[in-house]
This record gives C-alpha cells, sequence and structure tokens, in this order.
C-alpha cells in the first residue's frame, strides 16, 4: 500500500491524532498527489500542499509520518522537512 492509500484509509485514525477532519487529511493526500503527479518536485508539492491547506509544517509532517513509510519518495522525511525548513529560512 503507498503513501496515498494509507493516508485515505487511515484517514479517520490520522485525523484524530492530529485534530483535523478526516476530509482534511484526504484532501491533503489529494491535493498532493495531483502536484507529484504534475511532475512537481517533492519538495516542492509539499510545500505547497502544505500551503494550500494553511497547514503548519509540523502538523504535514506528522499526517505523511502517520501513513507510514513505504516504497514512497516521502520515506524520507526527516530530510525532506528539515531541507523545507532551511529553504523557508533563506
Amino acid at each position: 500500500m503507498d503513501l496515498f492509500q494509507n493516508l485515505v484509509a487511515n484517514a479517520p485514525a490520522i485525523a484524530e491524532k492530529i485534530g483535523v477532519s478526516p476530509d482534511k487529511v484526504r484532501a491533503i493526500a489529494s491535493t498532493l498527489q495531483a502536484k507529484l503527479l504534475g511532475q512537481m518536485s517533492l519538495m516542492d508539492a509539499v510545500e505547497a500542499t502544505a500551503n494550500e491547506h494553511d497547514i503548519p509544517f509540523d502538523q504535514f509532517h506528522e499526517i505523511l509520518v502517520l501513513a507510514g513509510p513505504g516504497d514512497d519518495p516521502t520515506s524520507n522525511l526527516g530530510s525532506l522537512f528539515s531541507g523545507l525548513i532551511k529553504r523557508r529560512t533563506i
């Protein structure tokens, strides 16, 4: 099961843990997937999705971590998010 399937399948549990609605988790998954399918880089897609859904990076990071690792480019979430934080402070 990939990241997006995990997000959708586990939306209620993820939403409860981070304090948003399951629909918001599903919408975030849909937006991120669409941006990645649109040939956007992973970092750009994550940043754009977080901004579009007005969700802080730490909360967005938690959503992705709770979805679980897999054979997905987002499995290295620590370096991804540290790169985004550096990018925003430059």
